[in-house]
């Protein structure tokens, strides 16, 4: 009876949230109301982000990499389970009228929140590195594709219209990862692996293909209440196109960056991966397959580079 009451529940709490969710967004609610300007960083913070960019961007020269999956903790996600957030393509920030530069950037899906719309962004990668909330451990992954699939998605990723093409007209942070509506940030950057790898133009294709590959998102079990109202009535969030088993039971499948790395590890077994992690005014270097533990204990084998006060 226990479990019965409160399935019942949930599925009444579900439903004033999917209620709550549409409200939302009919109520014609200006996009700035969602948009507060984050507090500028001190410069002993800003020194911090542009000595851990410098470090990632020293292991970019050395391997001489067209292109590279990049994943940020921007999110603190540790209340579900998760640590990365957010992951774009780190590659060359030269375009086709430019010689090949030094400087990487990053490509990604962002939402667009002065606009409610999503849009590709190429960002350099010290703002990149400088995208984590204050409450999250900043840490950082890099996964190298072997030289010659390298290639051939640096092609991809540099195709504008391309890029363009694979973006949903909504973005939903939490969007199912089967969704044709809705997509965040991490399911188009596993779509423009399908458009590389698998010759699909459109999102249709595009998940089709990654089905037949056997990718799967991560599974996001929601702890409480106050998530499911945050996924309701937040602008870039939402409810719909869910199973309605997983709202039920509070669990979502999304593409999160743990998720796209499984995949790549799997489809490209060569593939590399080195972790960056911040403690302190010291980063913690791990290079391998094996993530480092919440508090980012540097074990044998483990670099440990102290920042410059």
């Amino acid at each position: 009876m226990a479990a019965e009451a409160q399935g019942r529940w949930r599925r009444i709490g579900a439903g004033w949230l999917l209620a709550a969710g549409a409200l939302n967004a009919h109520a014609g609610w200006p996009a700035w109301a969602h948009c507060p300007t984050p507090a500028a960083d001190a410069a002993e913070e800003w020194d911090v982000h542009l000595q851990v960019a410098e470090l990632i961007q020293q292991e970019w020269r050395a391997r001489s990499a067209p292109v590279a999956l990049i994943s940020r903790s921007g999110l603190p996600l540790q209340a579900i389970g998760h640590r990365y957030s957010h992951s774009g393509f780190l590659r060359d920030h030269a375009t086709e009228a430019t010689a090949p530069s030094s400087i990487p950037a990053v490509r990604q899906l962002y939402f667009d929140c002065e606009t409610a719309q999503p849009r590709v962004f190429d960002e350099g990668l010290a703002a990149f590195v400088r995208g984590v909330a204050r409450d999250a451990a900043a840490r950082y992954s890099v996964v190298w594709w072997p030289a010659e699939p390298a290639h051939t998605l640096a092609r991809t990723v540099s195709h504008d219209a391309q890029a363009a093409a694979l973006v949903a007209p909504r973005y939903q942070a939490q969007a199912h990862v089967w969704s044709l509506h809705t997509q965040n940030c991490n399911q188009w950057l596993v779509e423009m692996l399908a458009a590389a790898f698998g010759g699909r133009d459109d999102r249709a294709g595009a998940q089709q293909w990654l089905r037949e590959q056997g990718y799967v998102g991560s599974i996001v079990q929601l702890p409480g209440l106050v998530w499911l109202l945050a996924a309701a009535v937040m602008p870039h969030m939402g409810l719909q196109h869910h199973p309605e088993s997983d709202r039920q039971a509070w669990r979502f499948e999304v593409s999160l960056p743990a998720s796209v790395e499984r995949f790549v590890q799997r489809v490209w077994p060569q593939a590399q991966r080195v972790e960056w992690c911040l403690r302190g005014h010291e980063v913690v270097v791990r290079r391998g397959w094996q993530p480092l533990d919440g508090t980012c204990t540097p074990q044998d084998g483990d670099e440990r580079r102290t920042l410059l006060r």
